[in-house]
């Protein structure tokens, strides 16, 4: 039979290696979760209104799966709602961890005011309606099967006050921040750094982190009035 003291010790040291085995299933427990998350991920990213698909090239040179970028130069329109309905399910189908949104900028940057008149600009915005609101609900669908989100566009504008991405920026874990094109080496065609600030509206803190760096200063900036 144990004295008094050696079982008190013995307990205690049973509790303390309970506690620590506790712990450390604890800590296996929450790495393994992540990882069968991203286990249900067929794919990394795709790139929707790619444009020359900067982002896709780069998610490729880093080793990502990633699908084929979407935009008109790809054979790919999304010009009415049954081209979101249709993306949308190809989406399902493919699940993208993550989808990266660049829509035209055309009708919302400051620059159109020089060429345009207001009202001319407000008619530009309204055409614009119905591809802001398919986008906002293939957006929705996507983000509840799991499937997150970034949207990038010029920042300060009309754009991120529009009703359809008010919807989007009350999704869960969704923030809309700030961040400076020249913190990623963008230049003009003088060869100056270029400021371009950029909102970025995403659901993953990991992401936005990274791309929604704001110019710190000490630096000049090329003028791009030209363009």
């Amino acid at each position: 039979m144990l004295k008094t003291g050696q079982r008190k010790r013995l307990l205690g040291d049973v509790k303390n290696l309970r506690q620590l085995r506790e712990m450390e299933y604890a800590v296996y427990q929450a790495r393994a979760e992540p990882a069968r998350k991203l286990r249900s991920y067929k794919s990394d990213l795709v790139e929707i209104f790619a444009g020359t698909a900067n982002v896709t090239l780069e998610a490729l040179r880093t080793g990502l799966r990633v699908l084929q970028p979407v935009d008109e130069i790809y054979g790919i329109s999304l010009n009415d709602k049954k081209d979101f309905q249709w993306l949308v399910a190809k989406l399902k189908v493919m699940k993208p961890f993550m989808v990266v949104w660049a829509p035209p900028c055309t009708a919302w940057s400051s620059l159109q005011f020089i060429n345009r008149t207001p009202e001319e600009i407000q008619l530009l915005q309204a055409d614009q309606d119905p591809m802001l609101n398919n986008l906002a609900n293939a957006i929705v669908e996507l983000h509840y099967e799991g499937v997150h989100f970034l949207i990038e566009n010029p920042w300060g504008t009309k754009f991120w006050h529009h009703p359809a991405l008010l919807r989007v920026q009350d999704l869960p874990g969704a923030r809309l921040e700030r961040g400076s094109m020249c913190q990623f080496g963008l230049k003009g065609k003088f060869g100056g750094l270029i400021r371009k600030d950029t909102g970025w509206l995403c659901d993953l803190p990991e992401v936005l982190q990274k791309v929604a760096s704001p110019c710190p200063g000490g630096h000049d900036h090329e003028p791009v009035s030209y363009t």
